[in-house]
Formats: C-alpha cells, structure tokens, sequence
C-alpha cells in the first residue's frame, strides 16, 4: 500500500509550511478587496465630434498619408538613384 507515515507527516509539514507563508504575507494582500474579485470602475469620458470636425480630421488624416507616400517614393529613388551612379562608376 502506498502512502503511510511518511506521506502523512510530509503533508501535514507541507500544511505548516503554507500556513507560515500565508502569515508572512503583508496584511494588505490579505485583505478580501484586493483578490481582484470586483471588476475595476471605469470612468471614460467620450468626446464628442461634430459633422466638421470629423471631416477636418479626416482630410488631415489623408494628407498624412499622401506625406508619407510621396516621402517614400522620393527617398526610393534617391536610393536606387545612388546604387545606379555607383554601378556605373564600377563599371566603367
């Protein structure tokens, strides 16, 4: 039979040892509020936008966008530009 007086008195130890571990604890994480039961309070306040400001903020957006576009392309080309111009000089 497996078990007996070694796993009983290992287990009763082991109950001591987590009983002194709970004690070390700080008194307020043992507190019951602070078990995370209760969903925390939001308190958001929305904004709201008019007709215009949407619009206003939407054409930013997309001139932002246009920016970062033409601000690529143009930094592409100046690269490939400068890979040309070295291969040229390589090769001649």
């Amino acid at each position: 039979m497996t078990g007996g007086a070694g796993f009983t008195r290992d287990g009763v130890e082991r109950s001591r040892v987590n009983r002194s571990w709970l004690k070390k604890k700080l008194p307020f994480q043992r507190l019951k509020e602070n078990l995370f039961l209760k969903a925390p309070k939001l308190n958001m306040e929305i904004n709201e936008s008019t007709l215009e400001d949407l619009h206003r903020m939407k054409t930013e957006r997309r001139l932002e966008e246009k920016f970062k576009r033409r601000f690529f392309a143009i930094f592409i080309a100046v690269i490939l530009l400068i890979v040309f111009g070295w291969f040229s000089s390589w090769l001649v």
